[in-house]
């Protein structure tokens, strides 16, 4: 980034990113003593919530980078080859988790756990660091490609998984 004179301060990024990431997570960490008995009555409001808020950081993301042409310079060819490229990233990942989690000889319930958690958290922390790390949103619409695809392709296939390890029981 220095060569292209588009430098970054460091101390910037990551008062941001404390800022935006950490500071709601310790935020709610202290909050949880008065107010996790509301959150555990009202979950289900809660997680439509938490999913309206990721589609909107999302949305907002890819508006701006379409408005700047984003995908102009990209053939339908281009996006389907990412898009095989994080399909297979996503099965090979499941493989290794599974892997790991036999390994560590878990139960069938915490294996699951292992192999489907971070599905949103990973869409939701990378539009956010995606912000802070690159303000352009053409730019940002381009390092989002990868994770929307990745994450769209992730909950395809979890939901025909987790289908298919829930005969298995």
């Amino acid at each position: 980034m220095e060569s292209t004179g588009s430098g970054v301060e460091i101390q910037d990024v990551i008062m941001k990113l404390c800022f935006q990431i950490l500071a709601p997570v310790l935020i709610g960490i202290l909050l949880h003593r008065w107010l996790g008995d509301f959150a555990e009555k009202n979950k289900t409001w809660l997680r439509y919530f938490d999913q309206t808020m990721i589609l909107l950081i999302v949305y907002t993301a890819f508006s701006e980078s379409f408005s700047g042409d984003m995908f102009l310079e990209h053939s339908l060819t281009e996006i389907i080859t990412l898009a095989a490229i994080m399909l297979v990233f996503f099965l090979i990942m499941f493989v290794v988790m599974q892997g790991l989690a036999r390994l560590l000889k878990l139960n069938r319930e915490d294996r699951i756990t292992v192999v489907f958690c971070g599905s949103k958290k990973s869409l939701v922390q990378g539009a956010v660091m995606g912000k802070v790390l690159f303000p352009n949103p053409v730019v940002l619409g381009i390092m989002l490609l990868p994770l929307m695809l990745y994450h769209a392709l992730q909950l395809i296939a979890g939901s025909i998984i987790a289908e298919r390890m829930g005969k298995e029981n």
